[in-house]
């Protein structure tokens, strides 16, 4: 079965996982609040994916209906084998954002994959992405970027859409490539939608790091991917799911970190309980010695 693959994590600048993003030139984008919504006509055949699996276009997901139509009335003008990107909006508060109005047909296109691991620039995807009636994200910027100064700058730009400022940016780089291949890419966001996790000098140090990762934030983001996957029944049986969800993003976003800061905070105390008793028992050693050299 004809699939479209994932596209690359989105880690936040500065993240262990691309320390390679601002080698060369990049691309900076607006980063809209939606889901993430893939086309294309793949060997002959229709296929659309969310971020987190192929929609079945037959049977669709309903929040993704709008955005499925507009692409079935494009399908004649799609080029064989592309991959279209973008963000779906089904309102104007798709998730947390109310902007003044959504884009044409619910989506806006932000890479086109041409094949062979190629994508348009920022100016021919936008001439493409309007081609096939879809709109294109905004482009702040394409070159080099030396001062992270310029990033936080663009946070107080209003968004293309209107109505609020933007959430943040995504910065791509398509000359440097993560260990599967894929082409290097991280988002910086507005200091009131981070995800933050900051640990407040508690005597508790879990229950300290646990309130730093506790975010609604991070629980819209759960929400939105369930929301996205087409699981959710509108119940509080859903609980249980969002909380999986989110402990599965936290383990996955913040992993590495929190293994390191665990270890950190818990080794000061185990490297004294590893050696409890070692100086008396090496002082019974030097003892035991004389008597055994004698």
């Amino acid at each position: 079965m004809n699939k479209i693959r994932s596209y690359p994590d989105v880690n936040a600048v500065g993240h262990r996982n691309i320390p390679n993003l601002f080698d060369g030139e990049v691309v900076i984008e607006e980063k809209l609040d939606g889901s993430q919504f893939s086309f294309g006509m793949i060997d002959g055949s229709l296929l659309i994916r969310s971020k987190g699996q192929q929609i079945n276009i037959d049977a669709p997901n309903n929040m993704f209906t709008p955005a499925i139509d507009a692409v079935k009335t494009a399908q004649d003008k799609l080029y064989p084998e592309w991959v279209y990107r973008g963000e779906y909006l089904r309102s104007r508060r798709h998730n947390k954002l109310t902007y003044r109005r959504t884009p044409a047909n619910h989506v806006a296109v932000f890479d086109v994959e041409i094949g062979n691991d190629q994508l348009l620039t920022p100016d021919k995807k936008k001439a493409e992405a309007e081609r096939i009636g879809f709109e294109c994200v905004r482009c702040f910027y394409t070159g080099k970027v030396d001062d992270i100064n310029y990033l936080k700058a663009l946070m107080h730009k209003e968004s293309v859409l209107g109505g609020t400022e933007v959430e943040g940016v995504v910065v791509k780089n398509y000359n440097q490539f993560t260990p599967d291949g894929k082409f290097v890419i991280g988002k910086f966001v507005a200091d009131r939608f981070k995800e933050k996790m900051q640990v407040k000098d508690k005597t508790d140090f879990l229950s300290a790091l646990g309130e730093s990762l506790r975010t609604e934030a991070r629980w819209d983001k759960a929400l939105q991917h369930l929301r996205d996957s087409g699981i959710l029944e509108g119940t509080p049986k859903d609980i249980g799911a969002i909380v999986r969800e989110v402990q599965a993003d936290i383990l996955k976003e913040e992993g590495d970190e929190l293994r390191e800061r665990i270890w950190d905070h818990y080794w000061k105390q185990l490297q004294k309980q590893v050696v409890l008793g070692l100086a008396e028992w090496y002082k019974m050693q030097l003892a035991e010695g004389v008597f055994s050299d004698g």
